[in-house]
């Protein structure tokens, strides 16, 4: 089983722990992760794994609405922060494979989300939680649904 970070107190000791903000990386991996998308405007997305929400904010320039999740409470208090004047950013604390409250399986008022964005994330989740993960993904996505998924290719030495 896969040990994951403690989130939380990584984001307490530095809100941006992975300079997102202002890592040539990060700003233009965002870049390259809007550029892939195939549509110009999503109706719902799902980002799952919203750490500091510049993306989840991004997004919500080609979105009507966006779910942004994650584990972490501390990431989920920066993301609403980040995205307090963007009134279609709804933030949820949710950890995969479980879904956010807002992703319920059940009887929904409208179809899923038709983008979800799984970023830099999954290596930190066991074979098990993975596959529990894609599953939950394909029973609450819409069926036109886009999968946008973000890897780092070396894999991070804590996950």
């Amino acid at each position: 089983m896969t040990t994951v970070p403690d989130f939380d107190r990584m984001y307490a000791s530095d809100p941006d722990p992975w300079q997102v903000a202002t890592s040539w990386y990060e700003r233009r991996k965002i870049d390259i992760a809007l550029a892939c998308l195939r549509r110009p405007r999503y109706r719902f997305a799902w980002d799952a794994a919203c750490g500091t929400g510049d993306l989840a904010a991004r997004l919500a320039d080609r979105c009507d609405a966006v779910l942004a999740s994650d584990a972490s409470a501390q990431a989920c208090a920066l993301t609403a922060a980040r995205c307090a004047q963007v009134p279609q950013v709804r933030v949820e604390q949710s950890a995969l494979p479980a879904l956010p409250a807002g992703l319920q399986a059940g009887p929904r008022v409208g179809p899923g989300p038709d983008l979800v964005v799984l970023s830099e994330f999954l290596y930190y989740l066991d074979d098990e939680a993975r596959a529990r993960t894609a599953a939950r993904v394909a029973d609450v996505a819409a069926p036109e649904a886009d999968l946008l998924a973000v890897h780092w290719p070396p894999q991070p030495q804590d996950a």
